[in-house]
């Protein structure tokens, strides 16, 4: 037996250095230094100790024989570690650690081989699973933890300060992609929350209006509440990754803590604490079920996804954050409005239903709160950004510029929220309607003043096209071309309106086009000023590297490998800086062009009143407008390109595809005008992805014929140009057959019979050829390259990490191991 505790021993120290770069060497001396606890002897002494107590000697006896079954299932736990079978290794070192017993020798051993286990899972791990290796990492600081919890030992404690750096590093390296994942899997909760939430608003009408039994009832509420505490263990596991993301940042010294890491530590406290709200009221809604209190627990349950929201905007950038709200408020007033109406009397009575059973007063009212906060939430931290020391940045200043011409927007979305609030708890749904358009108007400005010099050429550019189809509604514009065929072949030309039902409606879209126009004049003044912003960024990049040129020619044991990174770095910021100056050769083209639609506006609205519009009236102006249209599309060729409209329309396409499958679902259990009144926003926004498609399709073919014409002006080409030039006209097929299946569906929509069964399958199409189009432009291994290009740099730097170690090492770790082998022996 005594045999068998060395054996334990010396195993041991063979296991402490698997991995000896984590601690210096003076460990291996102390862990040979160890002696065993219990040593068992036949000695005559005891013997007589058995006659004299036979009960103590049956303790003693278990006792031993307790011992042995846990230093026995050690030992074995050492072997399958030495084969490298980590996980039976953990499970057996975890039995010795349960029946150790009094056995400290054992218990404090395999606890901590227990991080060592997970040490060298995380190091098999690290290169395909960095994010599961890093948990490994975790676990393995906790065995520490707790084995120095057992024993107060120098190895333990300096292992558990370098695995915590190399989890801190490995962190690091995972930062951003963790920063994204966080924001992905808050939107899948939101996602699946919301989809519970429709669910649980069908079950509310059919509990009105079904005579459900009791034991019926109790059997639905109850699958209803493990659908929710499912939804609250995904959240639950959110909270986890987000915790260990913000004690890693708080874990690095004071000194390396950068700006950035103090605000990502803000997000995810905010973040956190919504979510923990978020949680309480899942859990309520899971009780409410439990006892059949379904209204209230559809209210818990929609406050829950309202919280969920709120979590997610403490990761959102400003615009993304306005983006949300806007996108919330916009369903939330077609609720109000479906109140009002039904006040009003003017709802449709259908199947004995006037309005949906889940939309009662309270529930507005909380919806309306939860909205409110999260824009005073945005007005506060905003304004915090104000109270900052002056900087002298440009982009900085520009920042600081921009928050203070935002905030009145926010205060007074926040405002006329909040009396919208006042308005539901009295009951008054048509003044709320009327307050909510205003705070989302508000909203809408207020996201305006944050947008980037491509976002807001992007702007100008919609409404200047807004302004071409208002002018001229039967054209082609905004409706589908009369050479395009629907489903089954249905011409859509008959549905084009006639002359005179053209020039009414224009006649009075006249004052909204002037207010378009005069927001692009606007517009195209804060353009120069990000113009101007842009231009002296690349100034003083180019200075920069002028400098370092300069310091290095001067330098003679200075490399020179880097100058020709650096004058190609150069060349690229040249390029940049030209690219901007004919953006503003556009601009100032644009802002005459937008004056001049502006007078001729003036005077058509002067005359309206007197005598009627015809088309030779509206001809000049048509015609500047269009003439300011194409200059704005140069304008916007510059920042973008078809690859990417392409992928944004795309991704726009299959986001609207979801949403209509949530309609439909929804649709089953409304009536007719209620899912008319549901397909109508839908609608609008698939013409204008099919208007974007057909732009897409045109420039396709069009860069077809450029590079066909350029290769004709070349004698000889290798090939390469007529491959591209092929590409593009592949690419251009497939988006223009997109928009006709988009138009299709954008059709059907409208139709007075909706053919909810055939929308979904057009919209997938449209899609799918949209994908297939991007494809050819952009394969998807280039998408790739990038991503493998910086775990590739990870690796090779966690890689240089434990190199230098196990090299110097490999030749003791030898040795020790064949000293082990030899003596179990």
């Amino acid at each position: 037996m005594i045999h068998k505790i060395l054996v334990l021993v010396n195993l041991t120290s063979f296991v402490i250095t698997v991995l000896p770069f984590l601690f210096s060497s003076s460990s291996f001396a102390q862990q040979e230094e160890k002696k065993p606890v219990v040593i068992f002897s036949d000695e005559a002494d005891e013997i007589l100790e058995v006659e004299n107590g036979q009960d103590d000697t049956v303790k003693n006896k278990n006792d031993e024989e307790s011992d042995k079954d846990a230093r026995a299932l050690y030992n074995e736990a050492l072997e399958k570690f030495n084969n490298k079978l980590w996980e039976q290794s953990s499970r057996l070192f975890q039995e010795a650690r349960r029946m150790a017993g009094t056995d400290g020798v054992v218990r404090f051993n395999a606890t901590y081989n227990l991080g060592w286990v997970d040490v060298k899972t995380a190091d098999e791990m690290l290169e395909k699973e960095p994010d599961k290796a890093l948990e490994s990492l975790y676990r393995a600081a906790d065995w520490f933890r707790e084995s120095i919890a057992l024993r107060d030992d120098i190895d333990a404690r300096h292992n558990l300060e370098v695995v915590l750096q190399r989890a801190m590093v490995l962190a690091d390296s995972l930062q951003k992609k963790t920063a994204g994942d966080l924001l992905s899997r808050i939107n899948q909760n939101i996602s699946t929350q919301r989809e519970f939430l429709d669910i649980l608003r069908k079950e509310v009408d059919i509990e009105k209006v079904e005579a459900y039994t009791s034991e019926q009832l109790r059997t639905q509420l109850r699958s209803l509440a493990v659908q929710q505490l499912d939804i609250l263990s995904e959240s639950q596991q959110l909270t986890e990754v987000a915790a260990r993301e913000g004690d890693t940042l708080r874990g690095k010294l004071e000194s390396e803590q950068t700006p950035e890491d103090q605000m990502r530590v803000a997000q995810i406290e905010g973040f956190l604490h919504y979510l923990h709200r978020s949680q309480e009221r899942m859990g309520q809604a899971r009780r409410r079920l439990r006892t059949s209190q379904i209204e209230r627990a559809y209210r818990r349950s929609a406050i829950a996804l309202a919280e969920l929201k709120r979590s997610r905007d403490q990761l959102l950038d400003p615009v993304s954050r306005i983006d949300a709200l806007l996108n919330d408020s916009a369903e939330f007033i077609r609720h109000i409005a479906i109140k009002a109406d039904n006040q009003m009397g003017k709802l449709a009575i259908q199947n004995e239903k006037k309005i949906p059973e889940w939309l009662t007063q309270e529930y507005l009212v909380e919806s309306q709160t939860s909205l409110s906060e999260r824009v005073q939430e945005l007005h506060n931290g905003l304004n915090a950004g104000l109270s900052g020391e002056s900087v002298e940045d440009p982009k900085q200043k520009q920042l600081i510029e921009n928050l203070r011409l935002a905030l009145p927007w926010l205060k007074k979305s926040s405002e006329k929220f909040d009396q919208t609030k006042n308005q539901l708890e009295q009951s008054r749904f048509d003044e709320s309607f009327v307050l909510q358009n205003e705070g989302i108007k508000a909203l809408v400005s207020a996201r305006e003043i944050f947008l980037d010099l491509r976002q807001l050429v992007e702007v100008v550019y919609q409404d200047q096209l807004r302004i071409q189809y208002y002018l001229d509604p039967s054209s082609s514009q905004m409706l589908a071309p009369s050479s395009l065929t629907g489903v089954g072949g249905k011409n859509t030309s008959n549905n084009l309106p006639t002359e005179k039902a053209s020039l009414a409606v224009v006649s009075e879209y006249l004052p909204l086009i002037e207010e378009f126009q005069q927001k692009n004049l606007g517009r195209t003044k804060r353009l120069k000023k990000l113009i101007d912003l842009a231009v002296t960024e690349q100034e003083n990049m180019k200075q920069q590297l002028e400098t370092q040129q300069n310091l290095q020619t001067s330098t003679p044991n200075q490399p020179q490998t880097i100058l020709p990174q650096q004058n190609q770095l150069k060349e690229q910021l040249t390029a940049q800086s030209e690219r901007l100056k004919e953006a503003e050769k556009l601009r100032k083209k644009a802002f005459t062009e937008f004056e001049y639609n502006q007078k001729i506006l003036t005077g058509l609205i002067a005359k309206s009143g007197k005598s009627d519009l015809s088309n030779s009236i509206l001809k000049p102006l048509r015609s500047s407008v269009k003439d300011s249209v194409k200059t704005v599309e140069q304008l916007r060729r510059l920042f973008f390109s078809l690859v990417e409209h392409l992928r944004e329309t795309a991704q726009k396409q299959v986001e609207l595809g979801d949403e209509t499958q949530d309609a439909i679902a929804l649709a089953k259990t409304e009536t007719k005008d209620e899912t008319a009144s549901r397909m109508n926003p839908l609608s609008s926004r698939q013409v204008n992805l099919s208007n974007i498609s057909g732009t897409i399709a045109e420039a396709l073919a069009k860069e077809s014929q450029q590079i066909v014409q350029q290769e004709a002006k070349q004698n000889g080409t290798n090939g390469s140009s007529s491959q591209m030039s092929e590409k593009y006209a592949q690419a251009g097929q497939l988006v223009g057959e997109a928009t006709v299946k988009m138009y299709g569906a954008a059709s059907m929509m409208t139709d007075e019979k909706i053919s909810l069964e055939e929308i979904g399958p057009q919209q997938k199409s449209a899609s799918e050829d949209l994908i297939r189009a991007l494809n050819i432009l952009q394969p998807p291994q280039q998408d790739q390259q990038q991503d493998q290009q910086d775990q590739q740099d990870q690796q090779d730097q966690q890689g240089q990490q434990g190199q230098q170690g196990q090299q110097g090492q490999q030749d003791q770790q030898g040795q020790q191991g064949q000293q082990g082998q030899s003596e179990k022996m």
